[in-house]
């Protein structure tokens, strides 16, 4: 009876941990903030496919910002895998809304994913697939790029 109730416990803790994969259907909006744009984000990977084929890739893993992050009209999307657990998370796309010019003449913002992940208890890996409204940052210019994370690559808005 105890490995019975054991099976079905562990089955439904599988499920609720795959049915927190959360597709965003509000966007966010980007927030022009310097002291958030300075803050430290909890730990997190992007993500790459969906559904089943998720998968999780590390940081130094990226050769190319844009094969994790794109845009979709005036949103930034892409896929992240966190640790989740008991409680709540809070993801925010900040900018400092400084304009920056490289070497070659285009513009563009920087732009930091800040992660707060206040879940507790749990070692269960959730992944979200995320959309930020980025057209604040259009308001002023028609060609743009963000400059994601600190990757050195741009990416075309």
């Amino acid at each position: 009876m105890t490995r019975f109730i054991f099976i079905i416990l562990t089955a439904v803790f599988s499920l609720t941990a795959y049915s927190q994969t959360n597709t965003a259907k509000k966007y966010d909006k980007v927030i022009f903030n310097e002291s958030l744009f300075n803050k430290q984000s909890n730990g997190y990977s992007f993500g790459v496919g969906t559904g089943l084929s998720f998968r999780a890739v590390r940081r130094d893993e990226i050769q190319d910002i844009n094969n994790v992050v794109r845009i979709d009209n005036d949103s930034l999307k892409f896929s992240i895998r966190h640790g989740c657990g008991l409680g709540a998370s809070k993801k925010q796309l900040i900018t400092n809304g400084k304009l920056l010019r490289d070497k070659w003449g285009r513009n563009y913002y920087e732009l930091k994913f800040l992660f707060t992940n206040y879940s507790r208890g749990g070692r269960v890996s959730c992944h979200m697939e995320l959309s930020f409204d980025i057209s604040e940052l259009k308001k002023y210019n028609d060609v743009i790029y963000l400059k994601f994370n600190d990757f050195d690559q741009l990416i075309r808005y």
